[in-house]
């Protein structure tokens, strides 16, 4: 999938994570010959117009997302290119250009749900996948190396999420799960690619415990988790890329060529 991308202080990690998995389920498939780079930009700019507009008291107008949600605007709206609307890394403005007219753009043909771990597991076999999990700190920022007496050592922490009472939840994230790992000590775990450069983790790949669940004993505080006990990896999704579309490029819909002013 090449090198980790940072999000930078953008909360775009769902864009990120969906426009790198079409790309590599796109070339798994054999619908690019050659890998193609997605725009992130394209998907934060439209996918939302109503939260793309709201002031931030950060001055940012980009928006946390669903993954599943950004993958049904691409099926029906499709996604530019990453050359032809670059991901704003240094920026973050209200108003953005609308879309060319003549924009090649790709589509999916489905969002596919998986709702457990052994057709993750399964799935993960022929491409990568994504989800989301719960950022606790300071465990998922201590995720990565082991330094002893300043000396780093090449060993791979597991996330576990909250370990302590003095654990605090700051975010869901959005990650690409990119392959089962052998089990350690009897516990089984995958590797998740993140989306916070390469200083997260190694290399800016971590592994996530699969065997972890965990339930908010105070929903009314904690009402992204719910009352009922949900997996450390939720909300688990794919694209179903176009084979009838072969390998080119379709014109968009009229209803896609859309300005957000």
């Amino acid at each position: 999938m090449g090198p980790v991308k940072n999000q930078g202080n953008h909360e775009v990690c769902w864009a990120l994570v969906l426009a790198e998995l079409v790309s590599v389920v796109r070339y798994v498939r054999g619908h690019d010959r050659v890998k193609v780079d997605y725009s992130i930009q394209d998907i934060v700019d439209f996918t939302n117009k109503e939260e793309r507009r709201l002031r931030k008291d950060t001055g940012h107008y980009c928006y946390p997302w669903y993954i599943h949600s950004g993958l049904e605007y691409v099926k029906r709206c499709g996604v530019q290119r990453e050359e032809d609307r670059p991901f704003q890394v240094n920026s973050c403005t209200k108003n953005v250009a609308p879309r060319d007219p003549l924009s090649k753009l790709t589509y999916i043909s489905k969002v596919i749900h998986l709702r457990t771990i052994e057709d993750t597991l399964t799935v993960l076999h022929e491409h990568p996948v994504a989800a989301e999990i719960p950022i606790f700190v300071p465990e998922y920022t201590n995720i990565g190396n082991v330094y002893i007496f300043s000396r780093k050592l090449s060993l791979q922490k597991i996330y576990r999420g909250p370990t302590t009472s003095s654990s605090v939840f700051t975010s869901m994230h959005a990650v690409n799960i990119i392959g089962a790992a052998t089990e350690e000590n009897g516990e089984k775990n995958v590797y998740v690619r993140s989306s916070h450069g390469e200083t997260l983790g190694v290399n800016g790949n971590l592994k996530v415990s699969i065997e972890i669940m965990m339930m908010c004993l105070t929903p009314d505080i904690g009402n992204e988790f719910g009352k009922y006990p949900r997996s450390l990896i939720d909300m688990v999704v794919y694209p179903e890329t176009c084979p009838e579309s072969g390998i080119i490029d379709v014109d968009p819909p009229e209803h896609c060529i859309i300005s957000i002013f």
